[in-house]
Parts: C-alpha cells; sequence; structure tokens
C-alpha cells in the first residue's frame, strides 16, 4: 500500500517525490485502512496550488488502493534543500 506514495511524480521535475527528498515517514495501518506522511517542502511560502498539487497527488495514489491519505506538511532543512534544488536542475522537465 505504502509503494503507492513512492511512484508519484513531481509535476515539473523528472523525478519522484520520494526520490526529491519531498516523502517522509510513511505508514500505514492495514485495520484502519489508513495511511499517512510527512510532504516535506523546500520552504513554507509555496504557493497554496502546489500544495494541493502535490498532496491531491499523493492522496489519489492512496485512495486509489482503497486506503485514505493523511498528510502533514514539514520544511526541508538546509541541506535537504540543497540536494532537492540540484535535482530539480538536473531534472527539469521544462
Amino acid at each position: 500500500m505504502v509503494q503507492a506514495v513512492y511512484t508519484v511524480e513531481h509535476p515539473e521535475i523528472a523525478a519522484t517525490l520520494f526520490d526529491l527528498g519531498m516523502v517522509r515517514d510513511v505508514d500505514y495501518s492495514p485495520e484502519m485502512k489508513e495511511a499517512s506522511l510527512i510532504l516535506v517542502l523546500p520552504f513554507m511560502g509555496i504557493p497554496a496550488v502546489v500544495w494541493d498539487y502535490l498532496a491531491n497527488a499523493l492522496a489519489k495514489a492512496v485512495e486509489e488502493l482503497g486506503a485514505e491519505l493523511n498528510i502533514s506538511f514539514a520544511e526541508m532543512t538546509d541541506a535537504e534543500r540543497a540536494a532537492f534544488f540540484a535535482k530539480e536542475h538536473a531534472q527539469w522537465r521544462g
């Protein structure tokens, strides 16, 4: 079940959210049919439409398998942010 969140791709970067370091602490409760994770953003000031897009893409991947997803948000550390921007630069689709 949790494997579904590891396959969700970023809309503008040719990589999964997991590979970009944006997904952390994935957990699944088969009894409750609920999954949870932390979506880690480069900075908290990104537009709400981006938050919504990423959260909805993750939720859809889990819902297609019959579970509900609870998402928390966090900001990347400086090191995580640097790694994210390096991958973004190398794999930008635009």
